[in-house]
């Protein structure tokens, strides 16, 4: 609090302002006061000055309103009915304020200016509801008119406005903390950001799920005041090749018609900022599997991917007011079967010999078959080992200890697998060996291998007698004596 006492407050402010059109087609003007550090703004009341023409003009300043923390349900009702011009979803805001301060006795049968008004009540004597709440007005305007961070009015040509902090005592307005100039009609359209990048795993919690980051362009970067969050837009790969998508990205008209659909419900808010590219720290880098902003399971948009399904996805910037910019470059991505089949169960060693005429031993693999359909198994990977303990190094290089690949046997729950493979054992001998299984199931991006089932043992006996002996039998009847 000292270095903020110490430095002035239009060093710790910013800021910004665009322009809306209603339906009606009225220009209205939005003029937003924030800090990266909400404690500055606490308590705090600005008067609002504006003038024609731009911040050059030589027309005098006048007054035009009064920024400050709204307690009384008519004026916040007042605030709210004029953000509707503004594009402001009031009922979205109802059910957000239900859900957020639910703890709040009877909230959910409040009027939404009396729910406002609790919240702001709730805010002023906690720390965390009132980021909650400052959070909140970041995707409704007409919280942020009622919690005094925001301006409006309407506007028929170019307004320069100045934003005058108002003195405690004796309510004068003093510096001023802040200037824009909006220009109706004209609103900034945020830069693309850059290509939505797939972060891919084989990990069960990726199942269909398609997880994404992107980079943050500079030209975007300058223009972070004016931004609150993302938009990510999927549609099918078929049809975004259909229409040359993938090299020259969609309009937000096209974004908004037949074939997208927007994957995420609220703004998607990323956690940290990447660079573009394939270096370190940049979005592209294949060898970072960890960092994602968002992940579409197609449940928002009631869709259900299959096994493979390929799409492009966009991302635009949203404003503050919730309108999308130009759509990034398309980044290809697809939904991927995770979750991998339960292993067979009952798998049994036993000595048999060569198929045929022969009397060669040999060890016989059996196992009863995973015949569970949501498993999908194809087949089975037969493994052997010195030791119990070496099929725990299968793991990083799932062919270490390969032996065999045998497919899904139909019609039978018994499969079978004779060891007659390169270093089997082939001559009787004192030697354990063991095998384990585990069931796959050939998915559309990579094989699917189940755990290893327990290992089981084996010796390789003798399976014939030995030579017949040479000579001949020699016998003596004696003759008997009385």
């Amino acid at each position: 609090m000292l270095a903020h006492a110490q430095t002035p407050l239009s060093n710790l402010v910013f800021a910004v302002g665009t322009t809306w059109q209603d339906i009606s087609q009225n220009q209205w003007s939005y003029v937003l006061l924030d800090s990266p550090d909400g404690v500055v703004l606490a308590g705090r009341r600005f008067a609002v000055f504006g003038k024609d023409g731009n911040a050059g003009s030589a027309n005098s300043f006048t007054q035009r309103g009064t920024m400050f923390r709204q307690t009384d349900p008519t004026a916040i009702n007042n605030l709210l009915n004029q953000s509707v011009a503004l594009g402001d979803d009031l009922l979205s805001l109802s059910t957000a304020l239900n859900l957020m301060f639910h703890s709040v006795p009877g909230i959910t049968n409040q009027t939404l200016a009396q729910k406002v008004a609790s919240a702001i009540q709730v805010a002023a004597s906690d720390p965390e509801s009132n980021e909650l709440l400052a959070l909140m007005g970041k995707g409704h305007p007409g919280l942020n008119l009622c919690l005094g961070r925001a301006f409006s009015e309407q506007v028929n040509g170019v307004t320069t406005y100045e934003l005058r902090e108002l003195d405690p005592t004796t309510g004068a307005p003093g510096d001023v903390v802040g200037r824009v100039t909006v220009v109706p009609g004209a609103p900034v359209v945020l830069p693309a950001p850059g290509k939505p990048f797939q972060a891919v795993t084989n990990n069960p919690s990726d199942h269909l799920r398609v997880r994404l980051r992107w980079g943050t362009p500079t030209e975007l970067r300058r223009l972070s005041p004016l931004q609150f969050g993302y938009s990510v837009w999927r549609t099918a790969r078929t049809n975004a090749e259909a229409h040359n998508f993938q090299n020259t990205p969609p309009t937000l008209a096209q974004l908004n018609g037949p074939g997208f659909f927007r994957a995420n419900a609220a703004p998607v808010m990323p956690a940290t900022e990447m660079d573009l590219g394939t270096s370190l720290g940049g979005a592209e880098n294949p060898a970072d599997r960890i960092t994602y902003f968002f992940a579409d399971t197609g449940r928002a948009t009631a869709t259900v991917f299959g096994d493979g399904e390929e799409f492009y996805y966009f991302i635009t910037a949203r404003d503050i007011l919730g309108r999308d910019g130009l759509a990034s470059p398309g980044g290809l991505a697809r939904a991927c079967r995770r979750l991998p089949p339960g292993p067979p169960t009952n798998l049994r060693v036993e000595n048999a010999v060569l198929p045929g005429s022969t009397n060669l031993p040999r060890l016989l693999v059996s196992w009863d078959q995973n015949l569970n359909p949501t498993n999908v198994v194809t087949h089975y990977w037969v493994y052997r080992w010195i030791n119990p303990t070496a099929a725990l190094t299968n793991d990083a290089v799932p062919t270490n200890g390969l032996i065999g690949v045998v497919p899904q046997a139909l019609g039978t729950n018994r499969n079978y697998f004779l060891d007659d493979t390169t270093d089997a054992l082939k001559s009787p001998n004192l030697t354990n060996i063991w095998y384990t299984l585990r069931a796959v199931n050939q998915a559309a991006c990579d094989p699917l291998l189940s755990q290893h089932t327990a290992p089981v043992w084996a010796v390789l006996r003798q399976r014939d007698g030995p030579d017949a002996t040479t000579g001949e039998l020699v016998g003596s009847c004696g003759t008997p004596v009385v």
